[in-house]
């Protein structure tokens, strides 16, 4: 947790889901190790966020062009106008690649209609299927919310820091293009900290996102995806206005987790 005062023994192995450097312990050692400023997960819920990591990735593979002409068939009964309009500018594929894009990151697409909406509306501002997808996001923000802590409950965040958070734009706007546009050893440190942030709350269960500013948002989340894939990371503009926010973690240069 970074406030260990005391080591426990345990055989030491590097933790896939956080990234960061765990011990296996015996049942009888939980109690010590809480004791000593340890986090301590029980095996079920390591396996049950395991499981999930691997349904969620599988969830693109699942939503084929097929499947989707066949809502934008049903669709097209109700609102002929909006899915001619919008078949008119993105072709199936582009289409199903924003779709996969928002299933990557667990986001709701029941609601067909709003998605080719938001669509409908950023359609001539461009043709590539991610920058679409963080166009229509926004839109969606309440669904994303609303799915991660109800309607009414208080929405929990870790941000950065102002000088962090410009230096990662910095990044981005170096290799706009770039597969992994974030420089790797600021991507290193990044990782190390908001995983230290993060860890205790995904052990105990509390929802939470990691909130940062649009042109960051995407190349954060693929950093993150492979080792905090629990995380969900939004930007400022995805959380509606009427939401409470709770800031329970800065992760920035110079603080206390070594960013």
């Amino acid at each position: 947790s970074g406030l260990v005062h005391a080591s426990v023994s345990g055989r030491a192995v590097k933790d896939p889901t956080f990234g960061l450097d765990a011990l296996w312990i015996p049942p009888e050692e939980k109690d010590q190790a809480v004791a000593n400023g340890y986090t301590v997960v029980d095996p079920s819920t390591v396996m049950a966020t395991h499981v999930n990591q691997i349904l969620t990735g599988q969830s693109r593979q699942l939503l084929g062009q097929d499947e989707v002409q066949k809502l934008l068939d049903t669709l097209q009964t109700s609102a002929p106008q909006l899915v001619g309009a919008v078949t008119k500018t993105l072709s199936l594929q582009t289409i199903t690649q924003v779709l996969q894009n928002l299933l990557d990151e667990a986001v709701p697409v029941r609601d067909f209609r709003r998605i080719i909406e938001a669509l409908s509306a950023v359609a001539h501002r461009t043709q590539d299927a991610g920058e679409l997808t963080e166009l229509v996001r926004p839109a969606l923000g309440g669904l994303i919310v609303q799915k991660l802590c109800g309607i009414r409950e208080q929405l929990k965040i870790i941000t950065l820091d102002g000088e962090l958070e410009q230096l990662l734009v910095a990044s981005v706007r170096a290799d706009p293009t770039g597969a992994y546009p974030l420089d790797p050893a600021l991507s290193q440190r990044i990782l190390t900290a908001l995983g230290e942030a993060a860890r205790p709350l995904l052990s105990d269960g509390t929802t939470f996102a990691v909130v940062t500013t649009p042109l960051v948002r995407r190349p954060l989340f693929q950093l993150l995806r492979q080792h905090l894939p629990d995380v969900t990371v939004l930007s400022f503009y995805e959380i509606p206005d009427s939401r409470q926010v709770q800031v329970v973690a800065v992760v920035g240069r110079g603080n206390e987790q070594g960013v």
